[in-house]
């Protein structure tokens, strides 16, 4: 068992410097020292708050912390009922052909085409099977959600953007994530 019994985030926010907390939730889930309801805030917090969660951990790693939890995690919280319960395809911008399977998603295309743009890479989509999706991040601050998923699952393409910037295109791309996950 650790040595620290932090029970919940709240305290290890409280407790830890921000640059040991994910050292220390990591520690905490493997000694089966975190609820697992804890365990899912604290990965959610880090995650989003990481602005490149790869350099921090391995794909590996990332993907057992997550796979640890006992449901889907949605922003913090475990629900396995708002796992889609369909394939669906999602997107993703990267820089590089070697970045076009990472774990970070979103299912609109809108968002992949305004990053790749940042980056000055490409859009990439993939069908994404509802196993392969680990985590739902509300990025509230930027009206988008990304899908953290497994990308050892996927095998990502580069798709054209030239529409991704249309109204419409939009629509549809929350139409079709909203059915997914109904």
């Amino acid at each position: 068992m650790s040595e620290t019994r932090y029970r919940t985030w709240p305290e290890i926010v409280s407790n830890v410097a921000p640059d040991d907390r994910l050292a220390t939730v990591e520690r905490l889930i493997g000694d089966g020292d975190l609820d697992p309801a804890e365990a899912c805030l604290a990965l959610s917090s880090l995650w989003k708050r990481t602005d490149y969660p790869l350099r921090e951990r391995t794909v590996d790693r990332w993907i057992a912390l997550w796979s640890s939890l006992p449901a889907f995690a949605v922003s913090g919280r475990l629900d396995e009922a708002a796992r889609p319960r369909q394939s669906m395809t999602l997107y993703r911008g990267a820089a590089r052909r070697g970045e076009a399977a990472g774990m970070s998603w979103t299912p609109l295309r809108l968002v992949a085409s305004m990053y790749a743009g940042r980056v000055g890479g490409n859009v990439y989509a993939a069908t994404v099977d509802p196993v392969a999706m680990l985590a739902a991040i509300d990025r509230t601050a930027y009206a988008w959600q990304e899908i953290v998923c497994d990308p050892r699952a996927l095998a990502p393409y580069v798709i054209s953007d030239h529409d991704a910037e249309h109204p419409e295109t939009h629509r549809q791309d929350l139409a079709a994530f909203a059915a997914a996950t109904r």
